[in-house]
């Protein structure tokens, strides 16, 4: 006898969410399809161990299938599920090192990587410019790379980062804070080394230019021949969310906004053009899953 409810699944998340409290295994299997693949993204991010983390989501999912009753009937399940598969993964690396003997001096192994869509990448200013902000990135601390990847790549706002990473909302604010504020003070630093490169050197895809070259090249060249550095103002357009927006998700209603603010600061159409190449061809590497696996 089956005893799980297949009524109709309703896609409203909220919806979704008490119709799977309610014991209805067509939204538990929704819910599985919807977010599967992104969780994976996630907890790859903590292990490249593909099978560990497939059995974490795989428990997470049966744990919440077995303690439905008891779950919140209102969340942000994009938040929930994060949140909740981050403190499985660290848990269950915290087990492995204790039964190994390994130190547990380091339990955010957080990594990030990102990948550049060179097809929206229309010439070599525009490379560097995106070269250098995933550049950038890389150089953050662990936790503040989470969170601008939580914050400018899922979407998230403080409150749901607060929730995912365990620690207070003012806590989200200042790792961001101090994100944005080093992304934007090294923008200008990177670039003007990049600007000592000689005319016509090109930028090789995911080899960032090294300050090796820059060296070589300011000692040996004649200064009166050297370009003068200048670093498009685009750092703070690329980390503000209502350009991001538009950039990624466009509406009628922001394609005006931006349009008039074009027109209204003609100096900086090409800064306007050069941080919209960047954000939209600097993307998230997911790992992924063959489409028969969740």
């Amino acid at each position: 006898m089956n005893i799980l409810n297949k009524n109709p699944v309703i896609l409203n998340e909220l919806e979704l969410w008490q119709q799977f409290k309610n014991g209805n295994s067509g939204a538990f299997e929704k819910l599985m399809e919807k977010y599967g693949r992104l969780l994976f993204a996630y907890g790859h991010k903590y292990s490249s161990d593909n099978a560990f983390v497939k059995d974490c989501i795989q428990e997470l999912f049966l744990k919440l299938w077995q303690k439905r009753n008891t779950l919140n009937d209102t969340v942000v399940v994009k938040a929930y599920l994060l949140a909740s598969l981050r403190r499985r993964i660290h848990r269950a690396l915290e087990n492995q090192r204790w039964q190994s003997g390994t130190p547990l001096d380091c339990v955010d192994h957080f990594s990030v990587e990102f990948s550049v869509e060179e097809s929206l990448v229309e010439d070599e200013t525009s490379a560097i410019g995106v070269y250098r902000v995933k550049h950038l990135i890389g150089q953050l601390p662990k936790r503040q790379q989470e969170v601008v990847y939580l914050k400018f790549f899922q979407e998230l706002d403080r409150d749901h980062i607060a929730t995912v990473m365990k620690m207070a909302p003012q806590t989200v604010s200042n790792l961001l804070q101090a994100a944005i504020k080093q992304l934007k003070a090294q923008w200008k630093a990177e670039f003007f080394f990049v600007s000592l490169i000689p005319a016509g050197l090109t930028l090789k895809a995911e080899k960032p230019v090294s300050a090796e070259l820059t060296g070589i090249w300011s000692q040996t060249a004649d200064p009166s021949l050297m370009p003068q550095p200048y670093a498009p103002n685009i750092e703070k357009l690329i980390w503000n969310e209502s350009f991001r927006k538009w950039v990624l998700q466009p509406t009628p209603d922001s394609d005006a906004f931006w349009y008039i603010w074009q027109v209204s600061n003609p100096d900086r159409v090409s800064d306007l053009k050069l941080a919209r190449t960047v954000v939209a061809a600097l993307q998230v590497q997911d790992a992924s899953l063959p489409e028969t696996e969740l």
